[in-house]
């Protein structure tokens, strides 16, 4: 097949909004009669079939209508035989909101089930997100929250193992060629993806491999998970052969567990296109042989989880099979930059870095408050800057709470005790910074104080002035430089910086956002972009969304793919694009410059973030 260019989605359609057939209005003008009159309609269609709408709330979750099926019952306490089922089906269809891909699943066995899946269209997301008043993916991210793997050894360091497997019996493997995670033999590609990701994301790096493998002659290989996950990858494979009108297709998919020693699967499963009169797509003439490494699935990755994630990994320390190092880069491990300074700065799982800088500190500054905040100090700090809340009103104070370490307290809980820890809490709007200043040492890093707090892996900073001479200047401008941001007021913030020049020089270069002004404005992205015109730098990012800073990269190390400018901005990296997992870090360097904090690359105007940038060679 002839294809000259990749083809979007459904997801990304409506995005674009500009590729729909038959639509005269804006997505945006939900108030225009013709917005008006389209809604109207489908949901007139949908009111002539009791439970239409059920379906199609929960349709973005479970795109098979069996399973759909079995949980709109156990919701409506409803059995729905298939006959029921099948009417509600056709009435989607009708509403032309919801279109569907014969597809069969092919076992590794050989065992064939029917799989057909179904998926909300470019006007079906339209219209949940004004029926719902939601998006789509809050359903299909959140309803299977609980069954998503989060620190199996197999999991996080899937590539890794799979990638050893093949380059130990002598095959080619290339990582990081996006969008494919990993390519062996310049013909099987493997794409992983997340649960948590966007689905407009994975949807558009799943079309450019479509487009890819037929241009290219490459196999597409889809780990999941879970069942959950692969039906969602199933999902959007669906939608996107619906838009591509392939005559057929196949791809392989396979549990990631079932590579372990403890799994006897030893073959590939497909999902296969069909037509009525049967399948017409083929497995894999020639594919790769299946992957087998010497870990059982149980294997864990250790972590510094308090409270909830320990629960995965106290019982046995046998289950632990690999920890994280922690790694500092350019060799910043208290190295002294400027007499009496002394610089650290590195990755890596920093809880009990961030615990013992947290414990007595003068300020902390964080987004979202959960338990985790509670569980990890003993001395409160004087001042909190937290992103801003409204605290709810009907929750009765116990005051055994404060002592109840395994309870897990919503923010306004967590809020209360600090109260009454005496603990002077600012509230700043949309702040996403992280920070604390304790005595003579200031760390800014990237780890959220939630739920997975010492889970994934971070970047951080330290700046260690406790033997300079000035050390109580340097610490009164950091303070009152940390207090003005905390109350939202740049003109004394850049005082202070205008301060603390004269005793960090260009050496350290500490620079704060508040709002106003677009990321391509910023003071922070125009010196990032100048310490890469001579020498490429890495990128460590959950996602990035700036292309003038991936093309300056010489590799990237990436979390996800959940936004269209995520997408857009890797198609232009000319480097390795490494998938990782338990990966939180916001950080860039090279052999001179280390830049970190709290900003993900994204491109956002009112976000209250916090940096550093660190010039090595100075």
């Amino acid at each position: 097949m002839d294809l000259k260019k990749r083809v979007p989605g459904p997801n990304e359609k409506y995005a674009r909004w500009d590729i729909i057939e038959g639509i005269d209005f804006n997505r945006r003008e939900v108030d225009s009669p013709a917005a008006i009159k389209f809604i109207n309609a489908i949901t007139y269609q949908l009111s002539k079939r009791k439970y239409a709408a059920d379906f199609f709330e929960f349709l973005p979750a479970e795109p098979f209508f069996p399973l759909l099926a079995k949980i709109v019952g156990g919701k409506k306490n409803y059995n729905f035989t298939p006959e029921h089922y099948g009417n509600i089906r056709l009435n989607l269809l009708n509403a032309r909101i919801m279109n569907y891909k014969w597809i069969d699943f092919v076992k590794y066995d050989g065992t064939i089930y029917k799989s057909t899946p179904h998926f909300l269209n470019a006007l079906g997301k339209y219209y949940y997100q004004i029926r719902f008043n939601t998006s789509p993916d809050t359903m299909s991210k959140g309803f299977y929250r609980d069954r998503v793997i989060s620190n199996r050894d197999y999991s996080v360091r899937h590539l890794e193992h799979i990638s050893k497997f093949y380059i130990n019996r002598g095959h080619d493997v290339v990582m990081g060629k996006y969008p494919f995670d990993m390519i062996i033999d310049n013909k099987h590609g493997f794409i992983s993806t997340e649960m948590h990701e966007n689905s407009i994301g994975i949807e558009m790096r799943l079309s450019e491999a479509i487009y890819q493998g037929i241009k290219n002659g490459i196999q597409l290989y889809l780990p999941a998970m879970t069942l959950e996950h692969r039906g969602r990858n199933c999902s959007l494979m669906a939608g996107l052969l619906f838009e591509y009108k392939l005559p057929s297709y196949s791809f392989a998919t396979y549990f990631e567990s079932e590579v372990c020693s403890d799994h006897k699967v030893n073959d590939w499963s497909y999902y296969i296109t069909k037509t009525k009169d049967g399948l017409n797509g083929e497995i894999y003439e020639n594919p790769l042989i299946f992957p087998k490494i010497y870990l059982e699935s149980s294997k864990l990755i250790g972590t510094q989880l308090t409270n909830i994630g320990e629960r995965n990994q106290k019982n046995s320390d046998t289950k632990i099979s690999y920890e994280f190092p922690l790694q500092y880069v350019n060799s910043l491990n208290e190295k002294e930059l400027i007499p009496g300074i002394k610089v650290t700065a590195g990755y890596g799982q920093i809880r009990k870095i961030w615990q013992e800088m947290a414990n007595g500190a003068d300020i902390l500054i964080t987004g979202k408050i959960r338990s985790p905040i509670i569980d990890n100090i003993s001395d409160y700090p004087k001042v909190m800057i937290v992103n801003k809340f409204e605290p709810e009103e009907d929750i009765k104070y116990n005051p055994e709470d404060d002592e109840e370490k395994a309870k897990t307290k919503t923010e306004t809980e967590v809020y209360r005790t600090l109260k009454r820890k005496n603990v002077e809490i600012i509230m700043l709007s949309r702040n996403h910074a992280k920070a604390v200043l304790n005595g003579y040492r200031l760390m800014v890093h990237s780890m959220p104080t939630t739920h997975f707090m010492g889970n994934n892996r971070e970047s951080f900073g330290i700046i260690d002035f406790s033997e300079h001479l000035e050390k109580e200047d340097i610490h009164n401008i950091l303070h009152d430089m940390l207090i003005a941001f905390g109350h939202d007021n740049p003109r004394d913030f850049v005082k202070g910086l205008n301060s603390i020049r004269n005793y960090f020089g260009d050496v350290i270069g500490m620079y704060g956002h508040f709002s106003g002004k677009r990321t391509i404005d910023w003071v922070y992205y125009k010196k990032l972009m100048a310490c890469g015109r001579k020498k490429d730098y890495n990128i460590l990012t959950s996602h990035i969304d700036h292309r003038d800073l991936v093309k300056r990269a010489k590799k990237i190390q990436v979390q996800g793919v959940s936004r269209f400018a995520n997408h857009k901005s890797l198609m232009s990296a000319k480097c390795p694009v490494i998938k990782e997992r338990m990966w939180h870090p916001r950080m860039l360097y090279n052999d001179r410059y280390v830049g970190l904090g709290s900003w993900d690359f994204a491109q956002i105007e009112d976000q209250k973030e916090l940096q550093l940038l660190i010039d090595v060679n100075c």
